[in-house]
């Protein structure tokens, strides 16, 4: 949520840069946002790592980083906004299961840890 006075995030927390349904957005040279078509699969992920595995690490990575924060807010007794949540773990799954079997199976320590950071997470909402 922003405050509409200031355009600052009311939770202190930046809204994720860009849409993750069109790539990264990133300032164009009029002003106006574009598409990064480096961006990952599906639109995870910067794009700078070396193809799709890389990607979906970038992906989980944030994930895991935004679920800890969120957790932190939740467990101070602040509300938290989940708005898309489901969509971006979605996309993390899908992106797995897109990756050839034997790079899915190197990402299962990542996966099941981002599943522990969600748990944490569901456990603190569950306590506030």
């Amino acid at each position: 949520m922003h405050n509409a006075a200031d355009g600052q995030p009311q939770n202190g927390v930046a809204p994720d840069e860009g849409n993750l349904d069109q790539g990264v957005r990133k300032p164009g040279p009029d002003g106006r946002g574009r598409a990064d078509r480096r961006a990952g699969a599906l639109g995870i992920g910067n794009g700078h790592g070396d193809g799709p595995a890389a990607s979906l690490r970038e992906a989980i990575a944030a994930a895991a980083a935004m679920l800890r924060l969120a957790e932190g807010i939740a467990a101070a007794g602040r509300k938290v906004d989940l708005t898309g949540l489901d969509d971006r773990l979605g996309r993390i799954c899908a992106q797995a299961l897109d990756l050839p079997p034997a790079e899915g199976a190197g990402m299962r320590a990542e996966l099941v840890a981002l599943l522990g950071d969600l748990d944490a997470l569901t456990l603190a909402l569950r306590r506030a």
